[in-house]
């Protein structure tokens, strides 16, 4: 059943106003729909709830300053267009940066001098990954050494996708950091 735009309108100032059933009654009304057009989109059910779900802690923690312009329904499947585009791009990313490290590693074309920079570069980063937080290293060690998918991460560890990239990227900053102070040229 669509709502009517004084329903909208109702609903929006109740979630300004912190009223949680009005959030529930957002969720209760649009998550399956959401969920069934983002996997329509992704061809992934966990990553399509994932994103619907952080949609609606978005909308909780943003509740205050929520302004539905136009309508309800449209601002949320366009919302979960755009952050499904943005899962898309980073994904896209991470295959082509595994591509160019797994390229770029390939025994057949490094010389003796190269196979011996590679080495203490991939101590230091062993290291700089062992001095990393637990959790963050628990994750970025599955993404880059196991080379599970955010999703896949964010389903066996019970957290968001969003948490995963967020720790991911947190580790590669903190890696390069790390590297850069021992190559300061290559950064």
């Amino acid at each position: 059943m669509k709502l009517n735009r004084e329903e909208e309108i109702d609903i929006q100032h109740r979630l300004n106003a912190g009223d949680g059933a009005a959030l529930e009654l957002l969720f209760h009304r649009f998550y399956n729909d959401l969920c069934r057009y983002l996997i329509i989109f992704l061809k992934d059910e966990n990553v399509a709830k994932n994103i619907v779900q952080d949609l609606f802690m978005y909308l909780w923690e943003s509740r205050e300053n929520i302004n539905f312009n136009k309508s309800l329904e449209s601002y949320l499947y366009q919302a979960c267009r755009f952050n499904a585009l943005i899962y898309l791009r980073n994904e896209n990313r991470h295959e082509q940066s595994h591509e160019k490290i797994r390229y770029n590693s390939s025994e057949e074309t490094l010389d003796v001098s190269s196979e011996m920079e590679v080495k203490e570069l991939n101590k230091i980063i062993n290291e700089s990954i062992g001095l990393l937080p637990n959790r963050c290293q628990q994750i970025f060690t599955l993404s880059r050494n196991r080379g599970l998918s955010y999703s896949e991460i964010a389903a066996q560890l019970g957290i968001s996708i969003s948490a995963v990239d967020n720790q991911v990227n947190i580790a590669i900053k903190k890696i390069k950091l790390r590297v850069a102070s021992f190559y300061s040229l290559f950064f």
